[in-house]
């Protein structure tokens, strides 16, 4: 998949993915630790993406 990613983009698959990752993770993080934490209470998706 690697490879033909390569050939169709000329870009690396792994470094797209990781540097894409790397962009959404304190996001994520935070939406995973709000929901986590919230037991029943509701949470705006405008203050979580924030």
């Amino acid at each position: 998949i690697s490879e033909e990613f390569h050939r169709i983009t000329s870009k690396d698959l792994l470094g797209t993915f990781g540097a894409a990752f790397d962009k959404h993770v304190p996001c994520l993080l935070k939406l995973y630790r709000a929901r986590k934490g919230a037991l029943g209470q509701k949470t705006s998706w405008k203050n979580l993406m924030k």
